[in-house]
């Protein structure tokens, strides 16, 4: 005498799923992920639009060198490293953001600060401290002593030391970070494309299952975690979800929901149902 399948003593009594390792999850997942299409795989985005942990749609390539000129490491002076120490006539001053507008001669210095360009001509710079003020007019130095021999090179940031022109800064598929922020605002770069991360769908199911909102919980049945918490688990790694609710234990209403979600989303979280009860299994209607 054959039981029905659909009745309780026609069940199943070993599961046709069987367990993986996280490890093989993980791959399966991401073997499946690539026949997703999502319409909008990418989108542009202004850089301080851009979040942690957003990636990269497309190499960012430097348009120029970084710096573009020869800029001082010191506050100081400007000088020819083959003059050596001495007493040097002071012929113009550069702050950070202005040019100076002569070449360099030996025998004198130009005042420099911290990230103002290196004129031409000069190929070492002497930190303030390191200097004697010798004559002045009350308001502008006229003869400074170096004190110190200085080296060809010392204290001097030459043209590209950061960044190359035509270098890539950052590759495609790049998860950013604030560290990644800072090298787009140094690219100067005011928009970069980004990959759209997919809309998830998050569905809890069975008949017993109560949501975590509702007043109190009948006993024999189970108050909604799950649910809530991957929402939230999503939402901080930046994804954009659809909460689709609870739904029975009745393969119509899961296929109904599924549908629904699929629709609205390009993935659906699913949690509950993958046992061996005897009510409706969503791996079953995993096709």
């Amino acid at each position: 005498m054959s039981a029905s399948p659909s009745a309780v003593v026609g069940r199943l009594r070993q599961s046709i799923w069987p367990a993986v390792t996280v490890e093989e999850a993980m791959r399966i997942v991401e073997e499946h992920a690539g026949y997703a299409s999502l319409t909008d795989r990418t989108r542009t985005v202004f850089i301080t639009d851009i979040k942690t942990g957003d990636i990269l749609a497309e190499n960012v390539v430097a348009t120029k060198a970084h710096p573009e000129v020869r800029t001082s490491v010191k506050d100081g002076y400007a000088v020819v490293a083959s003059d050596g120490k001495g007493i040097r006539k002071v012929v113009a001053g550069t702050t950070a953001g202005l040019l100076a507008s002569d070449i360099l001669r030996p025998g004198t210095i130009c005042r420099v600060n911290t990230g103002s360009m290196v004129p031409d001509g000069a190929d070492a710079v002497v930190q303030v401290e390191n200097t004697r003020i010798v004559e002045h007019n009350n308001f502008e130095e006229i003869a400074v002593e170096i004190l110190v021999e200085p080296k060809t090179g010392q204290d001097i940031r030459e043209i590209g030391c950061d960044i190359k022109l035509g270098e890539i800064l950052l590759f495609k598929g790049c998860e950013i970070s604030a560290a990644e922020i800072g090298i787009l605002a140094a690219s100067e770069r005011n928009f970069v494309k980004i990959f759209r991360k997919p809309k998830v769908a998050v569905i809890s199911t069975g008949n017993e299952v109560v949501d975590s909102r509702s007043n109190g919980c009948p006993l024999g049945s189970v108050r909604d975690t799950n649910r809530p918490q991957l929402i939230a688990l999503l939402k901080e790694n930046n994804f954009k979800c659809v909460d689709i609710g609870i739904l029975p234990d009745e393969k119509e209403k899961i296929e109904e929901g599924l549908k629904a979600a699929l629709t609205l989303c390009d993935v659906a979280v699913c949690s509950g149902g993958v046992s061996m009860g005897e009510k409706v299994s969503i791996l079953c209607l995993k096709r």
